[in-house]
């Protein structure tokens, strides 16, 4: 029986969704886990999603990353794990300490990428501080091409974390996306049936680009070409919701805009939409195009890091990162001459490339063999 401590400060988004397609894919008659998570998380959520597991869960009071170290700390003694398994940056830089003093071995999922921003004593700091911490894992998970590239180039220690880095493909669970049913968005939201549909769906942060996709759309508005304006609904939670969408009500587009919370089943959503727009400035190996591609569902996407990996060689329609008016533009395309058939087309190919089980049970046995090692 392999006992493995998940640890995560962010359970949500393509951590959560990580750990349910990967995780969740290990044999339960083989497997125990416990998930250390902070109080933003949902322990109902964490175990439902590792129901067949009956997930021992540890959260900590507060987002605190003192917080959380003290109750990862609990988990230890009390659970004794085998293997701790973290994703992220700040959760490996928490729990680091943690495994070398109990001599546990140690993997990290790298979910994000480094971008220099100008401010040179911050990407140092964060160069180091990233470079030491991965450097003091066992192994170093990156979730597609572009993470390992970007960590072999942008952290201090880059040698010796190479050396320790497997990539490991981000991936999807095919099978309930499949299952999924399509919902009436246009008669629950009151747009016209005959009006395209496009979705956003992910958490409303700088990085997903929701302020490019409001102006692409006010561009389209002023342009005076109703037809070619599409409505958007915008699907998700957290980060800067409330003040994404007073922005949006105040626009000159306020009217193409339909907000809804988080859902738990994208597979309905983009069953029910014309395309999914991904206006990303910057990704890590994004799953939601790969949801959408392996339905057959259009994708407008930008040409940013890890978005790109995922975009490459489909039917998907692909403009600069943060070029409004390109996206604009794409949009307008989308509209009056759909993709629906050449991604219809290109699906099954979809389903096979980003099935999740192949990563599961690559990730299983690196967990097996650190454990074993030790």
């Amino acid at each position: 029986m392999l006992r493995v401590m998940i640890a995560a400060r962010w359970f949500v988004g393509g951590i959560r969704t990580y750990v349910k397609y990967f995780h969740g894919a290990f044999d339960p008659a083989a497997t125990e886990f416990c998930v250390v998570a902070t109080s933003e998380a949902q322990v109902d959520v964490i175990q439902e999603d590792l129901r067949r597991f009956s997930a021992r869960v540890y959260m900590a009071p507060d987002e605190k990353i003192a917080s959380f170290m003290r109750t990862a700390h609990a988990a230890v003694r009390e659970w004794r794990p085998d293997v701790v398994h973290s994703q992220g940056f700040s959760t490996a830089f928490a729990v680091a300490p943690l495994a070398l003093t109990y001599s546990l071995p140690h993997a990290v999922t790298v979910h994000d990428v480094l971008l220099r921003r100008g401010r040179r004593l911050k990407d140092l700091v964060n160069s180091v501080g990233v470079g030491v911490t991965l450097a003091s894992a066992n192994r170093v998970i990156a979730v597609g091409q572009d993470v390992a590239a970007n960590l072999s180039e942008e952290i201090a220690f880059r040698a010796r974390v190479a050396r320790k880095t497997v990539v490991i493909p981000n991936g999807i669970s095919v099978a309930p996306l499949l299952a999924s049913r399509a919902v009436d968005l246009r008669r629950q939201l009151g747009i016209p049936e005959s009006a395209p549909l496009f979705g956003f769906m992910g958490r409303f942060m700088g990085q997903k680009g929701f302020g490019l996709l409001r102006q692409a759309v006010e561009r389209l508005v002023e342009q005076k070409s109703v037809g070619d304006v599409p409505y958007i609904i915008a699907i998700g939670s957290g980060g800067f919701v409330r003040e994404e969408r007073e922005l949006t009500e105040k626009s000159s587009a306020s009217s193409y805009f339909r907000f809804l919370p988080f859902s738990s089943e994208p597979g309905s959503i983009l069953k029910s939409i014309d395309a999914l727009v991904v206006p990303s400035r910057w990704e890590a190996m994004p799953l939601l195009p790969m949801e959408a591609l392996a339905l057959g569902v259009p994708v407008i996407g930008t040409d940013c890091i890890g978005l790109r990996e995922v975009l490459r060689s489909t039917p998907a329609r692909v403009v600069p990162t943060g070029d409004v008016d390109a996206l604009a533009n794409a949009m307008r395309d989308e509209v009056r001459t759909p993709s629906r058939a050449s991604c219809a087309d290109y699906a099954e190919a979809a389903r096979s490339r980003f099935a999740a089980e192949g990563g599961a049970l690559q990730l299983r046995q690196l967990l097996e063999s650190l454990h074993h090692r030790r």
